[in-house]
């Protein structure tokens, strides 16, 4: 009997010795079948900075064409309404970004307030009265050199166009629902779609107030030439552009710039616009997706 006990030992003893040998051998086998070599663990300052939350260790911890993977199965398994930007930008520890319909960078709507004090950004904001609050609510992020701002409208080519907001009376402006300010667009007709709703909440008729000023019109290719080293790590561009943002989607394309992730406002787009700038995306081997009521994200999984 102590025989056999011995025989078991050294029969266990001698399996485990294999064992030693043959898991590593067999982590690196699979490593370089699956090229994973990049895989990685995120660091102390990725933890700081995105919490322990077990999607962001997932995703972090592995190269692109998982992290696809692991960003669409996020996506289709969470709700609309639901999926955070936040969890999706984990991917990248230090992402740019270009966000464009920048608005006052504070509203309720504005997806990217969690990334200010995160990471560089560019904010093009056409509308001058919501420029001038951007630049005083974000002074100290553009004096460190963490954001720059734009008072331009992205356009085909350079430029000057008619772009039309609301403007009037302080006291009749406060009367408005803050979404007023943020229906600013290259179509008058754009506004005037509002109008009975502001009329019934307010009280107040917009198209007396609805003015055209000339902006400043700045190509995505300047852009980028103008700020290349610091959008080295650009992951992500935010459109909204107020019914243009399928037109804009295309000038993207069209000037080579296709980040890592992509949102853009689809409510106002028609459904044709809807299913060009889906096949457009697609063909740019994104996969999109419904973000929220607003707006459609797109997740680029080829290179």
């Amino acid at each position: 009997m102590g025989k056999q006990h011995k025989l078991n030992f050294q029969w266990m003893l001698t399996c485990v010795t294999i064992g030693m040998f043959l898991l590593p051998l067999s982590f690196y086998i699979l490593c370089k079948l699956c090229k994973l070599e990049n895989v990685r663990i995120m660091t102390r300052e990725e933890k700081g900075q995105y919490g322990n939350n077990e999607i962001y260790e997932n995703l972090v911890k592995v190269p692109l064409t998982a992290k696809c993977s692991a960003v669409l199965s996020y996506v289709n398994c969470t709700p609309t309404n639901e999926i955070n930007l936040k969890e999706l930008l984990a991917l990248f520890p230090k992402p740019s970004y270009i966000q464009v319909g920048a608005h006052t960078g504070v509203s309720n709507s504005d997806p990217l307030g969690f990334l200010r004090s995160h990471a560089f950004g560019l904010l093009v904001e056409p509308v001058s009265s919501n420029f001038d609050k951007l630049k005083l609510n974000f002074r100290t992020a553009i004096s460190v050199g963490l954001l720059r701002v734009y008072n331009v409208a992205m356009c085909p080519t350079l430029g000057l166009l008619e772009m039309f907001a609301i403007e009037g009376p302080k006291k009749i402006v406060n009367r408005l629902p803050d979404y007023a300010s943020q229906i600013a667009s290259l179509d008058k007709a754009h506004l005037l779609k509002a109008r009975d709703r502001i009329l019934q909440k307010s009280g107040v008729d917009i198209a007396p107030f609805i003015v055209g000023r000339n902006v400043s019109c700045q190509t995505f290719d300047r852009l980028i030439d103008e700020n290349f080293e610091v959008l080295k790590n650009l992951r992500l561009v935010v459109i909204d552009a107020e019914g243009h943002d399928g037109r804009l989607v295309r000038q993207l394309v069209e000037a080579d710039i296709c980040p890592s992730l992509l949102v853009y406002e689809s409510a106002h787009l028609t459904p044709p616009e809807l299913s060009e700038t889906r096949e457009l995306l697609q063909e740019q081997g994104y996969y999109v997706h419904r973000y929220s009521k607003m707006d459609h994200l797109a997740v680029r999984c080829k290179k």
